[in-house]
């Protein structure tokens, strides 16, 4: 899943374990976030690393 030209954003916004959203370089209010992973009640998103072709994220 590359993402080029765009932001990756591990945010707890709305998400007590955080969620990750993505946005353009260009538009990073909220209100241009998109979220590509929810937040999932029992796990939560310690981090992620954004390679050039893929995204490798930890969960506990």
């Amino acid at each position: 899943m590359p993402v080029e030209n765009k932001f990756l954003i591990r945010t707890n916004w709305n998400a007590k374990n955080f969620r990750l959203m993505e946005c353009a370089l260009d538009k990073t209010e909220k209100e241009n976030w998109k979220e590509i992973l929810p937040n999932r009640k029992n796990v939560l998103l310690e981090s992620v690393d954004e390679f050039k072709d893929y995204i490798a994220m930890s969960f506990t």
